[in-house]
Parts: structure tokens; C-alpha cells; sequence
């Protein structure tokens, strides 16, 4: 049902969109939506004019938890900008050059409006160069850092920013979370060339360098790709995205994207919204008939459709096709290689150690 609340968000996207709201368990409904940290999106879909007549009157039951999803999620959402205004003119008056990445980015380029998407922090990404000093302003300004913890020494910390993509902290007073990014991936062999970065009024609030729409897209694809697209979230940011796109425009994305990583997960991630969410697919592409492509789309659906309101780490062999699928995206060996070295130390020392 969440799926065809979804997919028939616009006129023509599917084919069957009529909801049976009588079979509804509203308590599984709602444990799924925060599972998959879609409870505003769907809440704003179910609320939305656009809408209303392909479906019958919802229950009045949960009108007032639908608009509390909405407050919410306007209310998280308005917080972040809030942050990610201050946490960015704090650095650029410092000279350091932060992208922002993810979160109010989406709801820029998918949605035109804050409020639909669940935010849970900020992601910005510098020079590794600038992460000392980007560091330092934080944890002077209320943030504590907890990925590294923050009383590791200069040599684990130095470890860290090698092996890692990014660091995490915490603002003691509000309990939002940031991360500062050096790179895109834990696996520096994943959008490893020079950046192409747009300035862009968002939403007409703040004034900041963001990815480039189609470098947004491909990188938006891999995020979603690493995890294996466990939540609907992940794929419904796609989904949102590539509606925009004319056909030719995904086929032109598929066949010009530079990275073999990020090609492959734009065709996991569009057949994925193929089978879920009805999206029209290019004719003629090859990367859909590709067997690795096919079979880590197939992984992806497993760890997205099962399972209920649990997380894949509580399932059997959940975060096993999740680590699986990753090989299955490229077989260039400098990749292959350092994704083997992080599994090996992730099932060593696990994720917050070094």
C-alpha cells in the first residue's frame, strides 16, 4: 500500500493506483513509514490535493497522525536549514569551501519544498585539508564528536580520516546531528574524480554550493547503492528525481557517467523504481540486461521488501546481501580491492573502532 501511495503521487505515474483503506493495519502502517523514515513523505502524499481522486476519503481515525507527521517533519526540516545556514557561513567566514550534501539538497532538486523528506542530520563535505580547523569550530561551538569518539589521539584520529569517509557529531543542546564529510565513500575508488558543484539559492533560504543535478543523481544512487537500498527512503529520493528526467535523459546519464560504480548503481536504483514504483525505463539500454545488475537489483529488493518494520542487520543474511551486492557493481580490481580491505576490517574491529 505504501508502495502505491507513492507511485500514484502524480497522474500517470501508475496504472493501479486504488488503495483498500478498510485492510489497512494503521499500527503496521506507521511502524513501516518510520522504519523506512518516510512517515513525512507519505503523511504529505496522503494530505496532498493532488491526490484525492484516485483514492477514497481517508479513515478520519488518522487525519490527526498524518498532520502530526507533518508538523514533524516541517519542524525537523526548517531546524536543518536553520543549521546548515549557520554551520555554513560559520566555515566559508573561516575560508574554508563546504558542500552541502543530501537532506534539504533532496528536498531542493526532488520535492521544491522542505517538510515532505525525514531529515536526521547535515551532511557537509570540505578538503581534507580544512577537516582540523572544520574540527576544531565544531566542538568550540557545543558539538561533541562521537564517530571518532572524541578523546581519540591524533594518531587514531589521523587513522580514521585515512579509512574513513567522515566524521560525526552531536549538538549537546539541540541533539542534531552533523557530519563532516572528506570524501563521498568509505571506498575512495567510489566518484573519486574532481567534483562538478552548482551555487544555489536553496529553497530560497540559503545561498550554498551543493553537486551538480546529474553528479547529485549518480552520487544519490551510490549512497543508496552501499546500503543496499534497506529503506524506502533511499529509492523514493531516486524515484522523485528521475521522474523529472525524460527517458533520453537516463539513457544519456547511463551511457556518459564516467564512474563504473555510479553506472551501475543508477541502473540497480532505476530498475528498482522500474519494478516498485512504475518508473518508464529506457528501450535500448544495455546496463539493465546486465546479469551483476539484474542480481544486485534483485539483492536490493530483498533487503527492501522483507522483513516488515525490522532492520536488515535482524534478518537472516540481511547485512550479508547487503556486503554481497557491493561486489556485484564493479570489477574495476582497485575497488574490489578496497572494498575487500574494509569488510576485513569491519569484521575485525567493527564500526567505531580502528
Amino acid at each position: 500500500m505504501i508502495l502505491g501511495v507513492l507511485s500514484s503521487s502524480q497522474p500517470g505515474i501508475s496504472d493501479n493506483p486504488d488503495i483498500d483503506w478498510p485492510d489497512v493495519d494503521w499500527n503496521e502502517f506507521f511502524q513501516l513509514l518510520r522504519r523506512h523514515r518516510i512517515t513525512g513523505l507519505v503523511a504529505n502524499l496522503l494530505q496532498s490535493p493532488a491526490g484525492e481522486h484516485k483514492r477514497p476519503p481517508l479513515p478520519k481515525e488518522i487525519i490527526p497522525a498524518l498532520a502530526e507527521a507533518q508538523r514533524q517533519s516541517l519542524a525537523r526540516e526548517m531546524a536543518a536549514l536553520v543549521e546548515a545556514r549557520t554551520l555554513i557561513d560559520l566555515f566559508e567566514d573561516k575560508g574554508l569551501a563546504p558542500i552541502l550534501l543530501k537532506g534539504l539538497t533532496l528536498s531542493h532538486d526532488a520535492f521544491g519544498r522542505i517538510g515532505w523528506r525525514n531529515n536526521y542530520d547535515t551532511d557537509i563535505l570540505l578538503r581534507p585539508d580544512e577537516i582540523l580547523l572544520a574540527d576544531r569550530l565544531l566542538r568550540e561551538r557545543n558539538y561533541s564528536r562521537f564517530e571518532p569518539a572524541e578523546d581519540a589521539n591524533d594518531q587514531k584520529w589521523a587513522l580514521w580520516r585515512r579509512r574513513r569517509k567522515d566524521a560525526a557529531y552531536r549538538n549537546q543542546k539541540s541533539g542534531s546531528i552533523v557530519e563532516l564529510h572528506w570524501r563521498l565513500f568509505d571506498n575512495p575508488a567510489i566518484l573519486a574524480g574532481s567534483l562538478r558543484t552548482r551555487k544555489a539559492d536553496l529553497l530560497g533560504n540559503l545561498c550554498c554550493t551543493m553537486l551538480e543535478p546529474d553528479v547529485n543523481f549518480a552520487y544519490i544512487c551510490c549512497h543508496g547503492s552501499q546500503h543496499a537500498f534497506s529503506r524506502l527512503k533511499w529509492l523514493a529520493d531516486v524515484y522523485f528525481l528521475a521522474r523529472k528526467k525524460s527517458e533520453a535523459e537516463l539513457a544519456a546519464l547511463l551511457e556518459t557517467t564516467p564512474d563504473p560504480y555510479a553506472r551501475a548503481a543508477m541502473a540497480q536504483a532505476l530498475l528498482l523504481c522500474s519494478k516498485l514504483f512504475g518508473l518508464s525505463l529506457p528501450s535500448d539500454t544495455l546496463m539493465f540486461d546486465k546479469t551483476n545488475i539484474r542480481l544486485a537489483a534483485w539483492m536490493a529488493d530483498k533487503t527492501l521488501t522483507r522483513g516488515g518494520s525490522r532492520e536488515i542487520e535482524t534478518l537472516p543474511f540481511g547485512a550479508t546481501l547487503k556486503t554481497l551486492s557491493h561486489y556485484l557493481m564493479s570489477a574495476a580490481p582497485d575497488y574490489l580491492a578496497r572494498e575487500a580491505l574494509f569488510d576485513a576490517r569491519e569484521k575485525l574491529h567493527g564500526r567505531t573502532t580502528i
